[in-house]
């Protein structure tokens, strides 16, 4: 499968209460919605494997093939496997993998898009005029990638960013360095007063209401400047553990 090279800009979701093919399908019609194509390019896995949290799994075949991606789920199908990776593009993005993840953290599927960083991950003040231009564009995209693919996954919270590690929920006290810039949080997320997202950060951070959740930035890539204060980050992981274990009890 073709992949993207250098620094990579990774948008990934959490998903709860869904199977890795029917998850797969609601990803892959949420990229066509989004306007990428794809490639026929995918990756398998024998029936009884999934990809774990860092996209390794035994047995994996990569193959090329015809048609719609639900066409080849069902080809494979025949054979015993499911389609765990596809490949993907978009004019001007370059390649795109697009996984199923199943990480450690029970009940969790992650949705996980790969695609080249790009002049975004360059420093600020060393690109060009034109390096500016393609580094808003690509954070465009991946904005716009983040958006469908949570909603269109129906996920719980997603995030983006360069070289970007989701944290799980058991991991939202002490999240990984290179956690999101951007969050995604769904409206069916509420702490013990039943509020959403939008109390619990009090204005620390920048935010935007989709139809079914908030946009967060704690970090704006393309000036590589922070959007939210010193405690927002911390404020918006104990809202989502809090919320999270209430959704679990």
């Amino acid at each position: 499968m073709r992949l993207p090279v250098g620094e990579v800009l990774i948008v990934a979701a959490a998903v709860a209460g869904a199977g890795p093919d029917e998850l797969m399908g609601r990803a892959a019609e949420a990229m066509t919605a989004a306007g990428c194509a794809f490639t026929g390019q995918i990756v398998s896995a024998p029936r009884a494997e999934d990809l774990d949290r860092w996209g390794r799994a035994p047995g994996l075949e990569e193959e090329l093939v015809r048609g719609a991606p639900e066409r080849a789920a069902a080809q494979v199908a025949e054979r015993g496997r499911h389609v765990v990776r596809t490949g993907w593009s978009r004019r001007g993005g370059g390649p795109m993998a697009l996984s199923i993840c199943r990480p450690p953290e029970p009940e969790l599927l992650l949705v996980d898009l790969v695609m080249a960083a790009g002049t975004l991950g360059l420093e600020p003040g060393v690109r060009s005029g034109r390096e500016r231009s393609y580094a808003r564009s690509r954070w465009s995209l991946a904005v716009r990638l983040l958006r469908a693919l949570a909603q269109g996954a129906g996920a719980l919270y997603a995030g983006a960013g360069a070289e970007m590690i989701l944290p799980l929920p058991g991991e939202f006290a002490a999240p990984p360095p290179n956690a999101p810039g951007l969050w995604w949080v769904s409206s069916r997320l509420e702490d013990a007063r039943g509020e959403g997202v939008g109390a619990a950060l009090a204005g620390t951070a920048k935010s935007r209401s989709t139809p079914t959740g908030a946009l967060v930035q704690l970090h704006d890539p393309v000036r590589g400047k922070s959007t939210g204060t010193a405690d927002a980050q911390a404020r918006l992981l104990g809202f989502m553990a809090e919320a999270l274990g209430r959704g679990r009890r």
